[in-house]
């Protein structure tokens, strides 16, 4: 007898419930602790209603917490489906369920897999999970980064106002050099000129000089800013420029090791697409996983959500469809940065680019239909193993 067995998964505990292809509760709701014992007492209570060639197991694919417990179950044999929340959420309102408990939620899931009996989910391969977690890891970073960028400017409108109107980006690597040494208006009028102007930066270790020392020496002594509790904000800079020096550390760790790892999937082909640089093709790579599973450029471009929502009801159809955006929003993220690129440096994309804004289309609009002419590009040369030849198109003509 097949068994559908649902769980709803927590932080340190899960719910467990079990239905049979008629959907009838024949596993009642137990709950099973995150850990080794858990596993075992879960896999006692279901081998004891069916073989793991007869059970299908169901879990929603929210948080982290899924992980640890999904492996194991894999490893035991059993098969296991993620399934997207959207989907039950919507399972449950078409019966009308008007309580959400853990126990209701099990039993839901349980009930969804007995209905709709999906394929099991496998995950990718080690190498492709490592590059996606690195990719994650390093977009955390970057977005940590840029928070104390703008908590540093913040502070920056107190301790020195006119300090962003000398330097075009007071976020460079000059910048930050000056801001460690000078962090506030008041340090920098106490400065000593020959000092400041042979501050060096970089790896080239370029010199401030005496034209930016003088202009900062002048500013200094005509700012707004206050000697009211400068201190304090002296620290506040320093304490940010120390943050962001580690986090700027982190990130090249990072990068190297997605470079490292990168180059043992031998997909350096996609780097022959213009646009797509290392940091792009490690992303898309991480999180699009194995690209034979998308039979078709079309599935890819529904996976990412760069498809038009269309809405039509007898005679009224929307004229100005939206893009659904209802698949993995980091892709969509990654491939627009390439596509803004791509506009620039690959023939293809910017002659498209070109010929949609001749016809009168919107540049946003010019932009998504790019986006998605990447994702073709994408799923040709990594699927058949190509590299990019802009003259394919008239050559196959």
């Amino acid at each position: 007898m097949p068994l559908y067995v649902g769980i709803d998964i927590g932080k340190e505990t899960h719910v467990v419930c079990g239905v049979s292809d008629q959907e009838q509760r024949v596993l009642p709701q137990f709950s099973v602790e995150n850990s080794v014992s858990g596993i075992e007492l879960f896999t006692t209570k279901v081998k004891a209603l069916a073989s793991p060639d007869q059970i299908l197991v169901g879990m929603e694919a929210t948080g982290h917490y899924w992980q640890c417990f999904f492996i194991q179950l894999q490893a035991l044999g059993f098969s296991v489906c993620l399934i997207n929340p959207y989907q039950i959420s919507h399972f449950a309102k078409t019966n009308l369920r008007r309580a959400k408990t853990d126990k209701v939620d099990a039993l839901t899931i349980a009930r969804f897999l007995a209905k709709s009996k999906p394929t099991p989910t496998h995950l990718p391969e080690e190498p492709i999970m490592v590059q996606r977690q690195l990719s994650r890891l390093r977009h955390s970073l970057v977005k940590n980064r840029s928070a104390l960028y703008n908590q540093l400017l913040g502070v920056l409108d107190i301790a020195f106002p006119e300090f962003a109107r000398i330097l075009s980006h007071p976020t460079s690597e000059k910048a930050l050099t000056i801001l460690q040494h000078y962090p506030s208006a008041a340090a920098l009028r106490k400065a000593r000129k020959g000092k400041l102007q042979n501050l060096t930066y970089g790896k080239k270790r370029h010199k401030i000089g005496p034209s930016l020392a003088s202009a900062l020496k002048k500013q200094a002594k005509r700012s707004l800013a206050a000697n009211y509790a400068h201190d304090v904000y002296e620290i506040e800079v320093r304490s940010l420029l120390a943050q962001i020096k580690a986090i700027n550390e982190q990130v090249l760790v990072v990068e190297q090791k997605l470079k490292q790892n990168f180059s043992q999937l031998n997909l350096n082909n996609l780097l022959s697409i213009p646009g797509l640089g290392i940091i792009s093709v490690t992303s898309l790579v991480g999180e699009i996983g194995d690209i034979n599973k998308f039979t078709s450029p079309k599935k890819l471009v529904a996976h990412l959500g760069v498809c038009p929502k269309e809405s039509q009801s007898g005679k009224y159809r929307n004229p100005n469809p939206r893009m659904s955006k209802m698949g993995n929003s980091r892709l969509r993220a990654v491939l627009y940065r390439a596509c803004i690129s791509a506009i620039r440096c690959n023939p293809i994309i910017k002659e498209f680019y070109l010929r949609l804004l001749a016809k009168g289309k919107a540049k946003r609009l010019a932009i998504c239909a790019c986006m998605r002419k990447m994702i073709h590009l994408l799923w040709a040369i990594w699927r058949y193993q190509r590299t990019f030849d802009a003259n394919f198109a008239s050559i196959k003509k």
